[in-house]
């Protein structure tokens, strides 16, 4: 029997969010959809120096280092043992953390919670949505369950 989407509980989740471990395809996503200045300004990140040397441009994060040499790894790690949530936009480690019981989020998870904290206005999320969107490829299942979170928000 399949189970259906708890969407107050993600929104609720969203709520508590006050900092996390970031990865690049996060990083990447925002910063093309123009938001990830937004996010920097507002929610503490932390990720690790393997992160830096892929994005390869300067954000002001806290960079953690470990001498762990595969990214994904270090960024799972790095988020156990914070004990903080994830933003990634790379399902197997999303789905990696879920059975972690630890919280994981995307990118547009992320962009509906500078809406919920009243980081952004709502003509500022459409656009950065459209944006997003178009770089993310999000499935249709993605963008449905972003959607259903976001319409709590309303």
């Amino acid at each position: 029997m399949k189970t259906l989407p708890n969407y107050t509980k993600s929104l609720e989740n969203l709520k508590k969010l006050k900092s996390a471990v970031i990865d690049s395809s996060s990083i990447i996503y925002m910063e093309k959809a123009g938001f990830l200045d937004a996010v920097i300004a507002h929610l503490p990140l932390h990720s690790h120096n393997l992160v830096q040397d892929e994005i390869a441009m300067p954000i002001n994060i806290e960079w953690h280092y470990s001498d762990i040499k595969i990214t994904d790894e270090a960024i799972i790690k790095l988020a156990l043992e914070l004990s903080m949530p994830l933003i990634s936009d790379d399902k197997k480690m999303i789905n990696r953390l879920i059975v972690e019981k630890q919280e994981a989020y995307n990118a547009l998870m992320i962009l509906h919670w500078l809406y919920l904290k009243a980081h952004i206005s709502l003509s500022e999320h459409l656009e950065y949505l459209t944006r997003l969107i178009r770089v993310a490829r999000y499935s249709p299942a993605v963008i449905e369950y972003g959607n259903q979170v976001f319409a709590l928000m309303l």
